[in-house]
């Protein structure tokens, strides 16, 4: 990095960290930081110091703190905020600035999305006031968002949390009253986007929701166990525009222009037309912002004839964005971008270079494809692990074999979106060519994905983000003087290699599950996956847990290759969120499913999972009885037929089971998340069979107070299972639950504490195996 580079780099990032710190602050402690900010510059700049790079470090960041002051004062402006601490009904009319987002599906209710809305007028207390100022509306109606459309919406405000992006929720029941539609541009920019979801929708699933969220940044079809697959093997930038879709576009305007001969001036300012419509019609999310506004100076550059580095480009690109935006400078999209950016700038050419000297000249290409993912994913590191609460290891794998497949997805996908609006019917035949290249991505996502101990655990605290830094920054610099060691010791550096290797790489208590566990509840986090074994490698499953990896590695630990049976107690996302992980490799019987229906959104995502398999569900309710190899479970809920209103938690399976193997008979209640009064009906259910008791009871609903103390008290169950997961914004286990499992005198296992939990007989005594022992 030469000395230009660093003087704009250094100040554009040190601005960066410096906005992030103080955006929850008063704007007056803000005010006062912008002025010593400038008085630091005035001093670094006197004649007697000349420090530039000191002075041009606080005059950016004083630039920045002035903007983020004006931005507040501005968005301030008016009642908003004062009426969310108090709460009031509020009638407001705004402009829809981004798409609707769905959030996590809720343990009760339908189901929420999320719209922020730039607020233009709020009436309230009868009177109208003229606001500016971005609130986040909370509502169960989407129909009818579209974005930058004018609506009118009556809803309660709520304080939001310091420092976002917007200065009030608003929690709305009904939909929005359309004042006025977005402009001409912005219609004809909504007829692309439509004619492009047109054209694919004939494609297979994944191509279907991945091409458009590669092209126009829609990710409302992409399947979430292909999101959650790219998330963790570090290709989710690939599920929404980026900055390399658009450097591709421009980059293809570019050769266009040439083609057809026009002149050299004026190809940059054909690119620059062409990234501002695709901006446009993909929607301007921070990434896409941010690869634009570079985009643009380095246009401008090549339009001058001065051409220049990419790292004061970048630099540019930052405090501009910051600038208009201070509110970026918080967010996770926006650090990637620039991060991976930088990555790709400081770290890929001379990668590249050094590692082209130890291949053939036939595979020097090999050493610029190896360099661009890997330089990306260390770069991005240390922000992705905050998110994803571990480091992937299969990354850097993924993204080299997907990157041959982005050019022809996103370049192909935009000349169908152009072609879907005068011909959608041959638009629908065309889709198949950038359709093959966007399956081959989702496929290399879900392989990679399936990669057992893909993953090494990491914390997620800033603290553990900033040690990892330190860690990546630290071998970079002393990488020479490691390779140098390691040449002159190479048996000492692969001995200290092994040792990391068998340090890092998780393991099981050598007694875990046991010799002849009849029940298994899997450390899923906040969910359940029980297992309960039927003969070698086979066993019946329980629910599938929210997460696809997590299920399969507990299958991988026990060694099951075939399921007799999936039994799906009810439709929460937290039961069968990782289907998708319980049919990697593994043939799957018969699925049960309860007579109640689940809700919408969740009970789309297993149909399509038993379709795949080719099968059609058993339907089970109270008094069913079900039998597999050394297993029989009676069905104690819910009732026979669908009662209209019942929550999914009440009219879930709850499973009375009687396991026999080699070391004994063992009785197991598993209560999915039968409520209290779910409760009341299976203890009715049970009474006439208690006279022998439980050995354990699976409690209900991850430990939740909502639950019935006398079913546990007559169960007389001597071990209690929670499935639950660490740190859960829900209390669970209640202490009331705890409580009425004291009173019981059974011994409580948490899988939030204990990881993986297995119980069975051993020599005609109760055993309890644990995957995490201390």
């Amino acid at each position: 990095m030469n000395q230009a580079d660093a003087r704009l780099l250094l100040p554009a990032l040190l601005g960066w960290a410096v906005l992030a710190v103080v955006l929850h602050l008063p704007v007056p402690v803000v005010a006062a930081a912008a002025a010593g900010c400038l008085v630091v510059a005035l001093v670094a700049a006197h004649p007697r110091l000349r420090n530039p790079v000191t002075a041009m470090c606080a005059l950016i960041c004083c630039l920045l703190l002035c903007c983020l002051c004006a931005a507040e004062t501005v968005r301030s402006l008016g009642p908003i905020e004062e009426l969310a601490q108090v709460r009031a009904s509020v009638m407001i009319q705004g402009r829809v600035t981004g798409e609707p987002v769905r959030l996590q599906e809720r343990e009760v209710g339908p189901e929420q999305v999320a719209v922020r809305v730039l607020v233009l007028g709020v009436q309230a207390r009868g009177q109208q006031h003229r606001v500016r100022s971005p609130v986040l509306i909370i509502t169960t109606a989407a129909d009818g968002w579209r974005w930058r459309s004018q609506v009118a919406l009556r809803g309660r405000l709520s304080p939001a949390e310091p420092g976002q992006d917007v200065v009030a929720v608003l929690r709305v029941g009904a939909g929005p009253r359309v004042l006025a539609g977005p402009g001409p541009v912005l219609q004809a920019a909504e007829v692309v986007r439509a004619g492009l979801r047109g054209a694919v929708h004939d494609l297979p699933e994944d191509a279907r929701g991945l091409l458009p969220g590669l092209v126009i940044g829609d990710r409302s079809q992409t399947p979430p166990d292909l999101a959650d697959a790219m998330k963790q093997t570090g290709m989710s930038h690939l599920t929404a525009v980026s900055g390399t879709n658009v450097a591709l576009v421009g980059g293809a305007a570019l050769l266009l222009a040439r083609g057809v001969g026009a002149p050299r001036r004026l190809r940059p300012l054909s690119a620059l037309l062409v990234i501002a419509g695709f901006v446009v019609v993909a929607r301007p999310d921070p990434s896409v912002i941010r690869a634009a506004v570079m985009g643009t100076i380095g246009l401008i550059a090549v339009a001058r004839s001065r051409p220049q580095s990419g790292l004061p480009a970048l630099a540019g690109a930052v405090i501009v964005l910051l600038a208009l935006d201070p509110w970026l400078a918080r967010s996770y999209g926006f650090a990637l971008s620039v991060l991976a950016t930088l990555g790709l700038l400081i770290l890929a050419r001379p990668w590249a270079q050094r590692w082209r000297a130890f291949l053939p000249s036939r595979l020097a290409w090999f050493a610029d494809a190896l360099a661009v993912p890997v330089a990306a994913q260390v770069a991005c590191a240390p922000v992705i692990v905050t998110l994803q609460g571990e480091i992937t290891l299969v990354g850097v794998v993924a993204n080299l074999l997907a990157a041959p497949l982005v050019a022809p997805t996103t370049i192909g996908g935009v000349c169908l979106a152009m072609l879907a609006v005068p011909a959608p019917g041959l638009a629908a035949v065309l889709a198949w060519l950038p359709g093959l290249p966007a399956l081959g991505i989702a496929r290399i996502a879900r392989m990679s994905s399936a990669v057992p101990h893909g993953a090494v655990p990491w914390p997620t605290s800033l603290a553990a983000a900033l040690g990892l830094a330190v860690i990546i920054v630290a071998l970079l610099s002393a990488h020479r003087v490691l390779l140098r060691w390691a040449r002159r010791r190479p048996l000492l550096w692969l001995a200290v290699l092994a040792a990391s290797v068998v340090l890092l790489w998780p393991v099981k208590p050598r007694d875990w599950p046991g010799p002849h566990p009849a029940l298994v509840a899997c450390d899923v986090g906040q969910g359940d996956a029980l297992v309960l074994p039927t003969s070698p490698g086979h066993a019946v499953l329980v629910d599938a847990g929210p997460d696809a990896q997590t299920v399969d590695d507990c299958l991988r630990d026990l060694r099951i290759g075939v399921l007799d049976a999936v039994v799906l107690t009810h439709f929460d996302l937290d039961h069968v969120g990782g289907l998708d992980g319980v049919s990697r490799g593994r043939s799957i019987g018969e699925v049960v499913i309860s007579t109640q229906p689940g809700r919408p959104l969740a009970a789309a995502r297993v149909q399509r999972w038993w379709r795949a398999q080719q099968r059609e569900p058993l339907q089970v309710a109270d008094g069913d009885i079900l039998t597999w190899p050394g297993v029989r479970a009676t069905v104690r809920n819910p009732p026979a037929h669908p009662v209209p209103g019942m929550s999914p938690n009440r009219g879930s399976i709850v499973l009375d089971v009687t396991s026999t193997s080699q070391g004994g008979t063992v009785r197991s209640l598993l209560l999915a998340d039968a409520d209290a009064v779910a409760g009341a009906a299976v203890l009715r259910s049970v009474r006439p069979s208690l006279s022998s008791g439980f050995d354990v009871v699976k409690v209900a609903h991850h430990g939740s107070a909502d639950h019935d103390p006398q079913l546990l008290a007559e169960a007389r169950a001597p071990v209690a299972f929670i499935s639950v997961g660490a740190d859960n914004d829900y209390g669970h286990p209640a202490p009331t639950l705890l409580r009425s499992l004291a009173r019981t005198g059974a011994a409580v296992y948490r899988t939030d504490q204990q990881g993986h939990l297995a119980l069975g007989r051993r020599n005609g005594a109760l055993y309890v195996a644990i995957s995490q022992p201390g």
